[in-house]
């Protein structure tokens, strides 16, 4: 069986890979499907080509959006619904397992220095052990949990 399912994850990269482009890399699928085929891409056959893609948007240090826009994929994405029917996405958690996955797929010290430009260190001064696993995350609360996730792996 895993065989088979280490098969179709390959499948899946190898047709992610003939369709993305840098314009469509974080609109052509949904952010959770992004994550999983990141991971699977990150520890597969086809990993050189997904470094070698990431160090074309961030290896010059001077990224910041791209890097935002990759670290949100790993960023749990929640969806509201109204009584009227109408429905609201928004970011909201950070997870170990997400950080995991984001570190398998970049270095965490070259997508933070491409962050820190926009962003500095730490750039919520509020306390973040307060929040909600599905509390709406703004950029700045997003990049201060990234760093405290960083700095907790700097420290182990």
């Amino acid at each position: 069986m895993e065989k088979h399912k280490s098969g179709l994850e390959e499948m899946v990269v190898w047709m992610f890979r003939k369709q993305v482009t840098d314009e469509n890399f974080f609109t052509l699928v949904q952010d959770h499907h992004l994550w999983w085929i990141l991971d699977w891409w990150a520890n597969g056959t086809q990993a050189k080509y997904l470094k070698a893609f990431l160090d074309d948007h961030l290896g010059n240090f001077d990224n910041p959006g791209f890097a935002l826009n990759l670290l949100k994929v790993s960023v749990s994405t929640t969806t509201s619904h109204s009584s009227s029917g109408e429905s609201v996405s928004y970011k909201s958690n950070l997870s170990v397992n997400g950080y995991a996955v984001l570190k398998a797929v970049v270095d965490p010290d070259v997508l933070n220095r491409n962050l820190e430009l926009s962003y500095g260190n730490y750039p919520y001064t509020e306390e973040l052990s307060n929040a909600s696993n599905t509390d709406r995350l703004d950029d700045s609360k997003i990049v201060s949990m990234f760093q405290r996730y960083l700095e907790d792996d700097r420290d182990n």
